[in-house]
């Protein structure tokens, strides 16, 4: 995604082309790649995976057809994900927002769903 950058020394993986998006992602972030990454982490104060590490890693390509089925197959589930992860940053800045108000009684359960409205909106 865009805007997504969280830190200067980062390597994006992009698929190349557009059936490959959803066996990056899966490949990218299963918990085997996650762990295998994580041991080949390197720096005292910011541990980070070093883009030659990541190049360096061995994936078994599937065949194009295998790769359209499983994209076709999986895409509505990374589209979800997206979708949610979407959803919960907004719902966890709404309550950064309406806890507080709440607790100090700046504002009421009967108001919420008008500020709900406005904030999303």
């Amino acid at each position: 995604q865009d805007g997504l950058t969280a830190s200067t020394g980062f390597a994006v993986l992009r698929p190349k082309t557009e059936i490959e998006r959803e066996f990056l992602y899966f490949s990218a972030t299963s918990e085997e790649a996650i762990q295998r990454l994580g041991h080949l982490a390197d720096g005292a104060a910011y541990p980070a995976v070093k883009p030659d590490v990541v190049l360096a890693t061995e994936i078994i390509i599937p065949s194009i057809e295998v790769m359209r089925d499983f994209s076709l197959t999986t895409r509505h589930i990374v589209d979800l994900i997206s979708n949610y992860k979407k959803e919960i940053a907004v719902l966890n800045d709404l309550k950064k927002i309406l806890l507080p108000r709440l607790i100090s009684k700046k504002i009421n359960i009967d108001d919420i769903e008008s500020f709900i409205d406005k904030a999303v909106a």
